[in-house]
């Protein structure tokens, strides 16, 4: 075993503490993916509990999930900024029609003082 390979599975070990048993069935390959830092917690719990209905992740699958767990947070992170635009636009428009319905109030004011000069 080469020493990067003992270093992945030591991070494996931090990672998944007393979970590893229950990855029995995956490659150390696949093992070491799970544990990257780049591989979301979410993933590492579906493919958990895939282990634990006894099924077995391939590393190409890992990947998939991986990829689309990205899709995933980037659509989610597209729609939170649309609502944000959304949010201040609506805010704009009533701060807009406030302005305008003060000055409207005013009018009646502005037109007997215009009317009352001597």
């Amino acid at each position: 075993m080469s020493k990067s390979s003992a270093y992945n599975f030591i991070n494996a070990a931090k990672v998944f503490g007393d979970k590893i048993p229950s990855l029995g069935s995956f490659s150390g390959e696949v093992i070491s993916a799970l544990a990257s830092p780049s591989t979301p917690q979410e993933v590492r719990d579906e493919v958990i509990d895939k282990a634990k209905e006894e099924d077995s992740v391939t590393l190409k699958e890992l990947k998939e999930l991986k990829a689309k767990h990205q899709v995933l947070v980037a659509e989610a992170t597209k729609t939170q900024q649309s609502l944000e635009l959304q949010k201040n636009v609506l805010t704009q428009l009533q701060q807009d029609k406030i302005s305008k319905l003060t000055k409207t109030a005013n009018l009646p004011t502005k037109i007997f003082e215009a009317f009352s000069m001597p």
